[in-house]
């Protein structure tokens, strides 16, 4: 357990120092007087998160400076005192009225001397692109424009997009130990105890094979487990991106019941040629529902960051595994048209949708469920066949996970409508 929290960390790095580098060009150090200085405004200071063991490369200063000022639309920015992002409207002047110095540090600046950076241009006129940050923009006058963001949580690419973060996540952490695959949370088995933190055996457990319990106090941090607020906390996310109000702990705020085992195979019974009602019902209805249950750190743009995470998306991608075994056409279906990439990826859809041939030669096979059948305790009571328990109402989607996943009106209608497909129907009594 102590191997899977400090990987958290390093998937959570990963994922940040994965975005692609800001092309600069550095101009030179050069002399700044306090009392008239050439970059005016401070617009970053990346002082408190440097990472010293990089030393005497300091470029990840630079980048993070730079994405900062390409997102302003700046050519020019500077470094001062050790790693502040400093910006002036003179900037492409500088070199005209001040002096050269040879104090700046390493390309991050010093006291009285500013490191000088151009944006270069790096990009095709007229030509669409991604940014740093997997916006697709277009290319006018070697400047990015018209930047549109590429949301993940969309029809196009939620299921493959994370089904290759899984493989990403998966391969970092079996160059620890090539034992580990990454498990699923099957909350739909017993929906009514999803979250019962007593079990020996119950994800929620505070014992080391388990993830801690729910969240305690004004912030709702978990304060049991090995993921407890004094021992571990969130990794900072990028420059520039607001965060809550409270501490970086791991929060939740355990609600509710989730969808049940009859609701998920609802989905799986969904036909091929109607395949939009398959993946919206999977990402809205059950997945989307899911990660504002556990509420807390899972109903956030941290979420990725929390440990049950890749649990509650390893579940998410074995319906769809099991959707797609069904034939042919269930495996291929929509996503081997695709010919774009990703966003923030190497890869198009089709290169994920077989488990058994995914990048890098990895072949991959989720356990089945093994399920004892519910009506079974039922048996040998009363005249006629065992019947089956009534079905018990799962939580509805809540507003807080049409906000957090941009669902527009159109979109929380359907999905309340589909909700209506999934959940338990009122009993009739024949006379």
């Amino acid at each position: 357990m102590a191997i899977f929290r400090g990987l958290l960390l390093a998937i959570s790095a990963f994922s940040l120092s994965s975005l692609a580098n800001v092309k600069v060009s550095y101009l030179g150090c050069y002399e700044e007087h306090p009392f008239d200085p050439l970059f005016p405004e401070d617009f970053l200071d990346y002082r408190e998160h440097i990472d010293w063991s990089t030393y005497p490369d300091m470029s990840h200063v630079v980048q993070a400076c730079a994405r900062v000022a390409l997102a302003r639309k700046f050519t020019y920015f500077a470094i001062i005192k050790y790693g502040v992002c400093v910006w002036g409207p003179n900037g492409k002047h500088v070199a005209n009225v001040a002096e050269m110095s040879e104090w700046c540090f390493h390309g991050i600046g010093g006291i009285w001397s500013v490191s000088v950076y151009k944006i270069a241009k790096a990009c095709q006129e007229g030509v669409r692109t991604f940014d740093q940050c997997g916006q697709r923009c277009t290319c006018v006058g070697g400047r990015l424009v018209n930047c549109v963001r590429i949301r993940i949580h969309e029809f196009t690419y939620f299921l493959p997009w994370h089904r290759y973060f899984i493989l990403l996540y998966e391969n970092l952490l079996r160059r620890v130990d090539c034992r580990f695959t990454v498990s699923y949370w099957d909350w739909s088995a017993r929906p009514g105890s999803a979250f019962n933190t007593t079990a020996a055996r119950s994800i929620w457990s505070s014992e080391n094979s388990g993830l801690g319990g729910d969240g305690e106090g004004i912030y709702s941090c978990v304060q049991t487990g090995p993921f407890r607020q004094d021992v571990w906390s969130i990794v900072p996310l990028p420059p520039g991106i607001p965060t809550g109000p409270g501490p970086r702990c791991l929060a939740r705020m355990f609600f509710g019941t989730p969808p049940d085992a009859v609701a998920v195979q609802m989905v799986l019974d969904v036909h091929p040629r109607n395949f939009s009602n398959f993946e919206f019902m999977l990402r809205v209805n059950l997945h989307d529902l899911v990660h504002c249950l556990i509420d807390g750190t899972m109903c956030t743009i941290d979420s990725a960051a929390a440990p049950e995470f890749f649990l509650h998306h390893g579940f998410v991608d074995k319906i769809w595994d099991d959707w797609q075994k069904k034939s042919e056409t269930h495996k291929n279906v929509f996503f081997s048209n695709l010919s774009q990439r990703m966003p923030g990826t190497p890869v198009i859809p089709s290169v994920v949708l077989d488990l058994s041939a995914q990048p890098g030669g990895v072949r991959v096979e989720y356990r089945p469920i093994l399920r004892v059948p519910s009506f079974q305790a039922f048996s040998g009571q009363g005249i006629g066949p065992p019947r089956k328990p009534p079905r018990k109402r799962y939580t509805p989607l809540m507003d807080k996970a049409f906000k957090l996943f941009h669902l527009n009106e159109t979109e929380i209608k359907r999905a309340k409508e589909m909700e209506k497909m999934l959940e338990p129907k009122p009993r009739t009594i024949k006379i």
